[in-house]
């Protein structure tokens, strides 16, 4: 089968290949725990690895992995009811403890109930550890009806990985990696959620979230990288703090959205150039329209006073844009349409559907540079739009490539780029301001485009604008440079510059007034001044 790839913003790395050792250890399996008082409320069976399990204080329970990996079955008590399970109940704790001389070690927890269409709740608390107490080990979960993390569950481990989806061939790691093939074995696949209130601290490697539908509104933080994929088939790689996501053709979602993100996910910034702190969300539809609903906090902390590391990334991926499929489904993106929005670290987005960037409900701030390349014009373009005196600001560059159209839409409020909005597009770019009610700005503002329809005079310093077509550019005034060109004829009314003007047209050029201290004019055709011109040529 045909598979699209996510490998872009990686480095190189070594490939690995799914061991069955793993299932090979299955054959040292030991009998189920039959479930008493302890936290998870269930029985576990051994299928693989080193286990030992201390189940008699109420509430509480403490699981020693005793081999670098493991899989426990798990049978909950709850076989007869409906709704939800509540597998781990508030107030309950479970532990995972390595053996001593054990280094690192990675559990999956398959928790199988008989309706397979019920989600499993964790409620409680999910410690992981190393030998010494030291908070280390990587735990994962998996149950095929979805799985719901609890407004007042806490997760301290070394890293969790949340599937809704089943790993058939078991999963094989290194020191610091692993890969992982998953593949759905029951008919349904459900969710996977974290709710307000719940917190999930990953010390010191990964968190990733697999499901058809990812709801993350807790806080989860991580001293590492965080990887949501909404997919129901899907390979995931993580190597070098870095993950690799790989999505066959109609291994999709068939969800509405893929990713719902109201929370906060976030950590530490890189200590060291070597550390990769990324955050990815990746969503990809099956063969309907998808857009992925991305709000809250989003990104890691800033560098400390004088570092020269960043601050980590993040990468969105919603569709197949940039894998060179044909066919499946559309992925869009919209950021903002659930509230207040904030990206601390730099953002780059890829979709083949529509973006939106939207500050109508809530503020929405990119701290550093924001990138968005849209790969359809035929799905639509990219859209920056401000409403309600809200604010959309971006505190580096902001680099808008589209297929589709280009609109920068401040109907009141404010639309602010702190360095410069590169803008570049087959379609058409609209400049829109209300009449007045709000406003547009950037240090530098270079559009590219077919058609510019402006309706604001954004306030910038320098100004490029190119068409492929005529261009009629009207009255422009910039305090720095000015540059306008035509690939046909190009009309300009009053233009001036506080340093430098060009105007250029592979047609003929027709200018009213034009004032700079220096000035280039050239045309293919004839150059017609109709007024003052004060600037050497």
């Amino acid at each position: 089968m045909p598979t699209v790839a996510y490998h872009e913003y990686r480095q190189d790395r070594q490939k690995l290949l799914i061991s069955c050792a793993t299932i090979a250890i299955a054959l040292a399996a030991t009998a189920p725990q039959k479930a008493r008082a302890q936290a998870f409320q269930g029985s576990p069976t051994t299928a693989a690895g080193t286990v030992d399990y201390a189940r008699a204080t109420p509430g509480s329970e403490t699981i020693t992995i005793g081999s670098s990996t493991a899989t426990i079955n798990w049978v909950p008590s709850d076989v007869e009811g409906v709704g939800n399970i509540n597998f781990l109940p508030v107030g309950n704790t479970a532990t995972y403890q390595g053996t001593t001389g054990l280094s690192d070690f990675t559990v999956l927890n398959r928790i199988v109930p008989t309706n397979t269409s019920r989600t499993i709740e964790l409620n409680g608390t999910v410690l992981s550890k190393l030998s010494g107490g030291a908070i280390g080990g990587n735990v994962w979960f998996y149950s095929p009806g979805g799985i719901v993390i609890g407004a007042q569950a806490v997760f301290d481990v070394g890293g969790l990985l949340l599937s809704s989806i089943d790993l058939p061939n078991g999963f094989s790691t290194t020191a610091s990696s692993f890969t992982a093939s998953f593949t759905k074995t029951a008919n349904n696949a459900g969710n996977v959620r974290i709710l307000a209130g719940a917190q999930i601290n990953a010390r010191d490697s990964y968190v990733a979230l697999v499901a058809p539908r990812i709801e993350q509104g807790g806080n989860v933080q991580v001293n590492g990288s965080a990887a949501y994929a909404a997919a129901e088939q899907l390979t995931m790689t993580f190597n070098q703090g870095l993950f690799d996501v790989a999505v066959p053709l109609g291994g999709g979602t068939t969800d509405a959205n893929g990713i719902v993100h109201t929370g906060i996910t976030g950590g530490p910034a890189n200590v060291t150039p070597t550390d990769n702190h990324t955050i990815y969300m990746v969503a990809v539809p099956k063969n309907q329209a998808l857009t992925m609903l991305l709000g809250g906090s989003v990104g890691f902390a800033p560098a400390a006073a004088g570092a020269t590391v960043e601050n980590g990334q993040i990468f969105l991926r919603s569709g197949f844009a940039g894998g060179g499929a044909s066919g499946g489904g559309t992925g869009s993106l919209a950021i903002g349409s659930q509230g207040a929005a904030t990206f601390t670290s730099d953002v780059l987005g890829q979709l083949d559907g529509a973006a939106l960037i939207q500050a109508t409900s809530g503020d929405v701030a990119f701290d550093r540079d924001l990138s968005l390349t849209n790969a359809s014009g035929i799905n639509g373009g990219i859209t920056l739009s401000t409403n309600n005196q809200r604010r959309l600001t971006v505190g580096g560059d902001a680099v808008l490539d589209a297929a589709g159209n280009i609109a920068l839409n401040a109907l009141s409020g404010s639309l602010t780029v702190a360095g410069t909005i590169n803008a570049v597009t087959d379609g058409t770019i609209t400049l829109a301001d209300g009449n007045g009610a709000g406003s547009i700005g950037a240090t530098t503002m270079m559009l590219f485009a077919s058609g510019i329809t402006r309706q604001a005079d954004p306030d910038v310093t320098n100004l490029i604008a190119s068409l492929t077509g005529d261009f009629a550019a009207g009255d422009i005034s910039v305090p720095g440079f000015l540059s306008l060109s035509a690939d046909g004829d190009l009309t300009a009314g009053n233009v001036s510059a506080g340093t430098a003007l060009t105007l250029l047209a592979t047609g003929d050029l027709t200018v009213r007034d034009a004032s700079a201290a220096t000035a280039i004019f050239s045309a293919d055709g004839t150059a017609n001044f109709l007024g003052t011109v004060r600037a050497p040529s």
